[in-house]
This record gives C-alpha cells, sequence and structure tokens, in this order.
C-alpha cells in the first residue's frame, strides 16, 4: 500500500486486518521501488498523487527496472472519482483503480478479484460485513484525529511553502491529500475547500488560490484547539502496569500475533509515560509495523530487565 498519507495508511491496515493479513506500508514512490525489488506481490495498491514521484511515474520505474512480479497486479489509488478514470489509469499501466477513502466493500471486491484463488479461504466473510466502516468505530476515528491534528502545522507549513515558490504541482498534490483526510473524519468544510484549490492548482489559477489559501490555512489551524481541547485525560502511569503490557507483548510476540501485540501498546497509549519509556514503546510499534516479532520480544524483554 503506497499513500503518502499516514491517515490513508492507517485506515488501510485497519479494513485489511479484517481478512488476518497485515499489508506492507509505505509512504513514497521511491520506498515503492525499493519494496518492488526486495519482493514479490500479488497486489499493489498505489496512490496516484505523490510529491516527488508520483504513482504513474513510480509505476514506470519499477517496471523499467524489470521489478514487477509477472502476476502482480497494480491497483490505482485516488481522491477525484471521475468518468473515464478506470479507463485512463488502465492506460498509465495500472490493472484497476480504487477511490478514496477506501470503501470496505470496494477493497474486498479488489482482494477477491486479484489475489490468487489459492490464497483465498471462503469463510466468514457474511460475519465481518458489519465490522469493516473504520471511521463508525470510536476508538479508530479517535486514533485517525490524532494522527490528523499531529500533521496540521506541518502540512499548513508545506501549503505555505509552496504558494510562496510558486510550486504549484506539489501545492496541488498537498491539497489533494487534505481533501481525502479531512474527509476521513468528517471535516467536510475543510475537504470543500481544499477541493477547490486542487482544481484551481490543476488550472494553473493562481488567483483563485491566493484569494481563498489564508482562508483554508486559518480554518485548518483552528480545528487543532477544537480537538485538543476534547482530549481525554491521561491515566496516571504504575511502573506495574508497563510490566503487566510487557509480559503480554513477548507472549503474544512469540506466537505471531500482530492484533493482539497492537491491542497492548495500544492500551499504553491512554498513560502518562514518561519521555524514556515511550520512546521504548515507540521502538516496539515500529517493529510490529515491519512484522519483526522476534525483534519486537527482544525490545520488551530488553525493558523488562532495565
Amino acid at each position: 500500500m503506497v499513500d503518502d498519507y499516514e491517515m490513508n495508511l492507517m485506515v488501510a491496515k485497519n479494513l485489511m486486518k479484517v481478512y488476518d493479513f497485515i499489508p506492507d506500508l509505505v509512504e513514497s514512490g521511491r520506498e515503492a521501488i525499493t519494496r518492488t525489488e526486495e519482493k514479490v506481490y500479488d497486489i499493489i495498491f498505489m496512490d496516484h498523487m505523490m510529491p516527488d514521484l508520483d504513482g504513474i511515474e513510480t509505476l514506470d520505474i519499477i517496471k523499467e527496472k524489470g521489478y514487477l512480479g509477472p502476476k502482480t497486479r497494480v491497483v490505482a489509488l485516488t481522491a477525484n472519482a471521475i468518468a473515464g478514470a478506470k479507463e485512463y489509469y488502465i492506460s498509465k499501466g495500472f490493472d484497476d483503480y480504487l477511490t478514496k477513502p477506501i470503501d470496505a466493500e470496494a477493497l474486498e471486491e479488489m482482494l477477491l478479484k486479484y489475489i490468487p484463488k489459492k490464497k483465498i479461504l471462503k469463510k466468514a466473510i457474511s460475519d465481518v460485513k458489519n465490522n469493516k466502516s473504520l471511521t463508525s468505530n470510536d476508538d479508530e476515528r479517535q486514533a485517525l484525529i490524532k494522527i490528523f491534528v499531529s500533521t496540521i502545522d506541518e502540512s499548513a507549513k508545506k501549503l505555505e511553502e509552496y504558494r510562496s515558490t510558486s510550486d504549484i504541482k506539489n501545492y496541488t498534490i498537498k491539497v489533494h491529500g487534505l481533501k481525502s483526510t479531512a474527509r476521513l473524519i468528517g471535516e467536510m468544510s475543510i475537504s470543500k475547500k481544499a477541493e477547490a484549490l486542487e482544481k484551481a492548482g490543476n488550472a494553473g489559477d493562481w488567483d483563485y488560490i491566493n484569494k481563498h489559501h489564508d482562508e483554508l490555512i486559518q480554518e485548518y489551524l483552528s480545528i487543532r484547539n477544537t480537538y485538543e481541547g476534547n482530549n481525554k485525560a491521561k491515566k496516571q502511569f504504575e511502573k506495574s502496569d508497563l510490566k503487566d503490557a510487557l509480559y503480554s507483548i513477548i507472549e503474544m510476540a512469540n506466537v505471531c500475533d500482530y492484533t493482539s501485540t497492537e491491542m497492548v501498546l495500544n492500551t499504553l497509549d491512554e498513560y502518562d509515560i514518561p519521555e524514556d519509556i515511550y520512546e521504548g514503546i515507540k521502538e516496539i510499534r515500529e517493529l510490529l509495523n515491519k512484522l519483526d516479532y522476534e525483534a519486537v520480544a527482544r525490545a520488551a524483554t530488553s525493558m523488562l530487565n532495565r
């Protein structure tokens, strides 16, 4: 799954968790090229609008270098649902396309269509139909909001930078991404303003951008206070809580149970954890995301022994 916005990657990961597998997640075209050199995939979901190398340029390089498996299917991701989109992406070398924010039913259809039949177990599909809407789950939505708020300052700074340097290509890519991520958490006003600026960027209309840019930025920055004001108070941290959590992480990692290990890590987010311990938990989470269960167990054991 290739997308330059962490929120979109999180949505994809949580939707796919329903089917008991964890996708490799990368945030740039260049990282996607490296991954395809290292591993042959059944299916690659590739965002179109990315800075540096966009999805089309990335796919061209992967094909040119011969990194694409003979049976690999590449699906374009786009926040623009327009007539003729499928034909356009197929003409650019993709096998199909999927709109963002990703719809659970559409994702399932795409997976069933392109994953080799021998890898599909026909079980419990009907049982999970009602559990795949990420944003209906309050804990997951709060996690999305946390990511969204944490990126506001940097994202706003980038938009200002692209406008001041007249970099219309990257400005348009950035508001395109904001349009999609704001929609994920229900901030439709910001999403609509970003969409209008994206259209202006595609049309090369700097007059419209200069006239309406500040309006978007002001609203974008202002919602941070709204969400930060609603944050729940952190629980008081006790060493016994950490000890119990680490033992659970080691136990779950030893049986390669991603979901349970992640759940334990998520419970630790509810505590006011000292900085040095927080860095250790962060390292464990990064190792888990790489599916390196042995390293997860080692890191947790090391923390226990401090």
